[in-house]
């Protein structure tokens, strides 16, 4: 009998270890997808102005319930450290199709086969600390913010080409396109001159003479004069 007793509960024992070994390979198996990466991903390089706009954006109580729930195209940022994976380690049979942003780290426009599927599912994620934000992806319509007022605007093709000089029409650097949305704000610019006249009404409210160095006159001010060489 103690022999019968002794082998039961070592058959058991065996059972058990088989059964705790399968689980822990299955849980091991689903966390092995997210092989922590900490480089920073996401939304930690992101500018203020770009957590922002997303922010903006993902006020989900600015769409209605037609542009929720219809549309089958959604801007999906990945919060960190998943970010540092492909978006297949994360999503499953739900996503019908993505494409991710080489600019913007771990953002991604998924597709769903309709806005409701998408919103369930990506609220489920978010919860879960997978998603940083997500919102629809909507068309929008602007209007540019403002036309220069500078008289020589329209001789400047390649910031607007309408054709001037006997150029092709559209041929330019489609700077108005992004007026509704930059303004500049922030942005350093640095030129490389023999001189730069810094007093100038364009330039002056924005120089920075502490970023500015003549290595003809051997200081901060870049002002030409009639010597520099």
């Amino acid at each position: 009998m103690k022999a019968y007793i002794v082998a039961t509960l070592l058959i058991s024992t065996i059972m058990m270890s088989l059964i705790d070994t399968n689980e822990y390979d299955s849980i091991q198996s689903e966390e092995s997808q997210f092989e922590m990466d900490y480089s920073l991903c996401g939304s930690q390089t992101f500018s203020e102005k770009v957590k922002f706009a997303f922010k903006k954006e993902s006020n989900l109580d600015q769409y209605s319930a037609s542009q929720m729930y219809l549309n089958n195209e959604w801007v999906v940022v990945v919060n960190y450290p998943y970010c540092n994976h492909h978006l297949t380690n994360l999503v499953d049979e739900k996503v019908e199709d993505f494409r991710s942003f080489s600019i913007l780290s771990g953002t991604w426009i998924v597709e769903f086969q309709t806005g409701y599927v998408a919103f369930e599912y990506l609220s489920q994620l978010q919860n879960s600390g997978y998603l940083w934000t997500f919102y629809p992806l909507i068309e929008k319509e602007f209007n540019l913010r403002y036309q220069p007022n500078d008289d020589n605007f329209t001789e400047q093709w390649y910031l607007d080409n309408s054709g001037q000089n006997n150029g092709t029409s559209g041929i330019d650097l489609n700077v108005k396109n992004v007026w509704p949305e930059y303004t500049g704000d922030g942005i350093v610019i640095g030129v490389v001159d023999d001189g730069i006249d810094y007093t100038h009404l364009d330039i002056s409210p924005n120089f920075i003479s502490d970023y500015s160095y003549d290595y003809c006159g051997n200081d901060n001010n870049p002002n030409p004069t009639s010597n520099d060489h």
